[in-house]
């Protein structure tokens, strides 16, 4: 009954598209939080319940570019370095296409998962670019996604008080998995909550501190909203911790760091905009709250061994999931890589002819998919997309509008996402996770477009 239930929620969401795109996301955002404990609740927990949102994405992107041609036009014209590195980047993904294609039987469905993963990324950059007219259209989207994920986190408590020990629809017990992690002198055991797994669980814990974060900032007029968004930043930082994820944790000070140097580098500019001291206020409530929350709630101190454990193995672990994996993809696979979709998560769940893959990181994985010149190519189109969004923000839009720190905070979690794709391109398969990555990259170039363009000096 419940599956049957989620299937006509997801063809309502759809019938919502078709009237609207823009309150497709809507829809769009629902789904991808009720996907993973309706997928535990579903005898055999199927795997084919992680693409529940995939075609309510079909139909915004369809419907949005049928609808947008001029935007998009606008967008090449606005940003040709980026319209450029894109074609050159789609040209590079040939050879890999190819070769992905010709292993066998079957094989073509690596080609399709790959086509779809790396399409989802392209498209909805463009997608994020044509969804704000203005700014209300940004704060009630973040808004909306914040409260709902903040109920879904319910599940790590009940989870880890062990509140329902025999309710399918929280840990990963229905999947038949359990996640631990090993330190000297210590188990760690990972909480997934209501969510699949403890990664996903806690990406959406982090983007709920950093959406809060960003809602609290633009709300400096009204304390009672910008203490109801510090809180809920809170709840998503305890969460966050209860994960056993230290790339997840290390998401909120790259995201805090990135935010407070922009401000830092348009202060003299700043006039009516939002100040450093509100910045450092916000911030400093959040953590304030965190650790009297987190005191009240009393947790095992094997969490705070872990991320306290040994901390020069962050540094150890980048350039091992960065430089290190790179260097021996290409030394394993060829300059030509293995294929498209050869590494892309979930194509395990895929009986085909393929090659065995390893990779952990986003860069190997791109490496290993892409071949060196697609990997050289896709580094080039992302230095375009930063650079244009630096000069977007820093130079064309008007720092001091009010929509200005929604865009700064965006910019800040997708730097803080990137950091985090680094480490680990896995949860990045997940096609809600790149969908929102990519739409909030769209959603920073449009900067000036809804904050208005800076007067020159």
């Amino acid at each position: 009954m419940i599956l049957y239930s989620f299937i006509f929620l997801i063809a309502v969401a759809v019938m919502v598209v078709f009237g609207n795109w823009r309150r497709g996301l809507f829809g769009f955002i629902l789904i991808a939080l009720l996907q993973d404990p309706v997928r535990k609740l579903v005898p055999g927990a199927p795997a084919y319940l992680v693409m529940s949102t995939t075609p309510v994405l079909i139909a915004i992107i369809f419907q949005a570019f049928f609808f947008w041609h001029g935007l998009l036009s606008a967008l090449r014209r606005n940003f040709p370095r980026i319209a450029k590195a894109l074609l050159l980047l789609v040209l590079s993904m040939l050879p890999p296409i190819a070769i992905s294609a010709s292993y066998g039987a079957g094989s073509w469905q690596l080609t399709l998962v790959g086509i779809f993963s790396y399409g989802t990324l392209l498209f909805c950059i463009a997608l994020g670019y044509l969804f704000p007219l203005r700014e209300e259209d940004i704060t009630r989207l973040l808004a909306f996604y914040v409260i709902c994920a903040s109920i879904m986190l319910i599940g790590t408590p009940l989870e880890y008080y062990k509140l329902f020990p025999d309710w399918q629809a929280l840990g990963t017990q229905a999947m038949n998995v359990a996640w631990v992690r090993y330190i000297p002198g210590a188990t760690v055991k990972m909480i997934a909550g209501f969510f699949r797994s403890p990664d996903v669980m806690g990406w959406h814990a982090s983007t709920v501190t950093m959406f809060s974060l960003i809602l609290a900032m633009r709300s400096r007029g009204n304390i009672r909203n910008r203490n109801a968004w510090i809180a809920l930043a809170v709840w998503g930082v305890v969460g966050n911790i209860f994960c056993g994820r230290r790339k997840m944790i290390m998401m909120l000070p790259v995201f805090a760091g990135v935010f407070s140097w922009v401000y830092w580098h348009l202060r003299y500019r700043l006039k009516t905009g939002i100040k450093m001291t509100a910045i450092v206020t916000v911030l400093v409530l959040a953590s304030v709250g965190t650790v009297t929350i987190y005191s009240m709630m009393s947790p095992d101190d094997t969490f705070m061994q872990y991320y306290t454990n040994d901390p020069t193995d962050i540094v150890r672990q980048v350039d091992a999931h960065g430089r290190g994996e790179v260097t021996e993809t290409f030394r394993q696979y060829g300059w030509l890589g293995a294929g498209l979709g050869s590494a892309t998560p979930g194509v395990h769940n895929l009986s085909v002819e393929r090659p065995r893959t390893w990779q952990e990181g986003g860069l190997g994985r791109i490496a290993v998919e892409l071949g060196l010149p697609g990997f050289i190519l896709f580094l080039y189109f992302g230095y375009c997309v930063l650079r244009s969004i630096l000069e977007v923000m820093l130079y064309r839009a008007d720092c001091n509008s009010p929509a200005f720190p929604i865009y700064v905070g965006l910019f800040s979690i997708v730097a803080a996402n990137t950091s985090a794709f680094v480490v680990s391109g896995q949860i990045f398969g997940d096609p809600f996770i790149i969908a929102i990555f990519s739409l909030m990259i769209g959603m920073t170039l449009s900067c000036d477009r809804v904050c208005g363009v800076a007067q020159k000096v």
